[in-house]
């Protein structure tokens, strides 16, 4: 026992004063922050979810900054009984010390599952010694406080931990919740990843697909609908919700609203008003235990109480309004006190389209999670999409429940204009070109640094042209482009094709030039120019490999 015990010791003298150190605490001989002679790391202790049967432990340390030989004692959290002596004593070695803290929900066979309470029992060792309690709990969530004193005071540790009838499943859980596409003009192949994740215990067994043409899933009725996200990825971190560029025009702002994680959050009178073309709109809420009511009007009509408190569920979707005229409405969110985050919208109407199958795709389409995340690709194409507004659900089945994505996009296709402005980005040697930065995947475009507008593309229906394809080499880090969709005879071995950025002609007519393109045998990167001379590149080893084809 004395062999274990100077073990322990030495091990949780290496483990407290590295705790120490991380938390900004003192160390030997220093002059403590506080006034207390004990401090004791950490003061609040999670231990975790019990089922019948279960048991989870957790340890606490000390550190005496009065004696190195300090004694300390407890009688455990009150209102439990104790079973055999009901004090557990210690003494300081060398100014440290430690206690183990071990909660079991007993088992019982004759528990029935209408019951709400059960047996609970705690042990609190330290040195070979141990206190023994035990107390007859309700199901649920539980705070503990245990006082520890010594000499001159007391100092209480808090233990937190929850009961439960039956050991916790799996639970999904899935980011983003929606994703919103945004405004597309002309062809364009866009992805975007989903995060699935097993926040609870055991196995989860999940499955994936669209929701169709089927208005029941499960029993439940779904609804499709113009999803609107309010999330501002470029500053998502910031205290004040900034109104991303693509909303601008769509939404007005009253009073300080807040950040949270890129959503607009409110705590009281602030106001938001957004422009919208639909027969009837929901409010996408981010629920909160401290929410409070938000006052919802379209078109200054009486306003309907959205209710943003909840404790359990994370996203609900609260109608507003149905039944309107399909035309340009104002939704008006007015919050009237407690805390209210949005993150977003869905706008219902006779326009989205869901008679164009294949335009939204999901890969793989299933899986099983214990703690690892499994990653989806959405893929939308919009290469055969008329102009208008599309929808989809993406449904995720587990044993655990349904979850629903929405997923939208709006396509436009502009008779007018037949030009198409390409800006170049840069990230070591890999250059990457795009008609729409607006359109890519903002977690990897911020990646890259914009340089420059490079050169003009063609819209897809302009005579004499064809499709401008880009290809994408992760490990190499290279973006290779093309009119030909086999890679005009370039290797495209480690390359995956992201779609075509524009079109690009095929013959040199007036006013256009010529798009040259370089290589780098060393690195196997490609670069861009309308300079014949490669803006210099060739001092960096590119080579020319010719003309690629014309645009403005």
């Amino acid at each position: 026992m004395k062999t274990r015990t100077y073990f322990l010791a030495v091990v949780f003298a290496a483990i407290i004063l590295q705790l120490m150190s991380s938390f900004g605490l003192p160390a030997e001989g220093e002059k403590p922050d506080t006034g207390s002679p004990l401090q004791i790391i950490p003061e609040t202790l999670e231990v975790g979810t019990l089922s019948p049967g279960g048991y989870v432990k957790g340890s606490i340390f000390m550190k005496s900054t009065l004696s190195a030989d300090m004694k300390w004692s407890t009688r455990g959290p009150e209102g439990w009984e104790s079973i055999g002596n009901g004090k557990l004593s210690g003494q300081m070695k060398d100014s440290l010390g430690y206690m183990e803290i071990g909660i079991k929900l007993m088992e019982d066979e004759e528990q029935a599952e209408n019951e709400d309470s059960c047996r609970v029992q705690m042990t609190i060792e330290s040195e070979g010694e141990t206190l023994t309690l035990v107390k007859v709990l309700p199901f649920g969530a539980h705070e503990e406080k245990i006082a520890v004193l010594f000499e001159g005071g007391e100092k209480v540790v808090s233990v937190n931990f929850d009961t439960a009838l039956r050991e916790p499943g799996p639970e999904i859980h899935v980011e983003p919740p929606g994703i919103d596409f945004g405004s597309v003009e002309g062809t364009k192949t866009l992805m975007r990843k989903l995060k699935i994740r097993n926040t609870g215990k055991g196995a989860l067994i999940w499955k994936l697909g669209l929701q169709g043409d089927r208005e029941e899933v499960n029993g439940a009725r779904l609804r499709k609908g113009m999803y609107v996200s309010f999330l501002n990825e470029e500053n998502p971190g910031g205290d004040r919700y900034e109104v991303p560029g693509r909303l601008a025009n769509l939404i007005e702002l009253t009073g300080p609203w807040l950040s949270a994680d890129g959503y607009p959050a409110a705590n009281g009178g602030e106001a938001l008003r957004y422009v919208f073309t639909g027969t009837g709109v929901a409010v996408i809420l981010r629920p909160d235990e401290d929410g409070g009511k938000l006052n919802a009007s379209i078109d200054g009509a009486p306003a309907v109480v959205v209710d943003c408190y909840s404790e359990e569920q994370d996203r609900i979707a609260v109608v507003v309004a149905e039944n309107l005229p399909e035309e340009s409405h104002v939704l008006t969110l007015v919050n009237e006190g407690g805390y209210a985050e949005i993150e977003g919208l869905r706008v219902y109407g006779n326009d989205p389209l869901y008679e164009a199958p294949g335009w939204i795709a999901a890969f793989p389409t299933g899986g099983t999670l214990r703690s690892q995340t499994n990653y989806v690709t959405v893929t939308v194409n919009t290469e055969n999409l008329r102009a208008g507004n599309y929808s989809e659900n993406i449904l995720i089945q587990t044993s655990a429940g349904l979850a629903v994505v929405d997923a939208s996009i709006r396509v436009k296709r502009d008779a007018v204009s037949k030009i198409i402005d390409v800006y170049r980005y840069v990230k070591g040697n890999d250059f990457l070109y795009t008609g729409q930065p607006e359109a890519e995947n903002y977690s990897v475009l911020r990646t890259y640094r914009k340089q420059r507008l490079a050169f003009r593309l063609f819209r897809e229906d302009t005579p004499g042209t064809r499709k401008f394809f880009r290809w994408h080499n992760a490990l190499r880090g290279d973006h290779y482009y093309s009119s030909d969709p086999d890679g005009g005879g370039k290797s495209l071995n480690g390359y995956v094709l992201e779609g075509s950025i524009g079109n690009i002609g095929t013959s040199r007519i007036h006013g256009m030039k010529e798009l040259y393109r370089w290589h780098n045998p060393s690195t196997g990167c490609h670069f861009y120019t309308t300079d014949v001379r490669g803006e210099g590149m060739a001092r960096k080893g590119y080579r020319f490999e010719g003309i690629a084809g014309y645009v403005r």
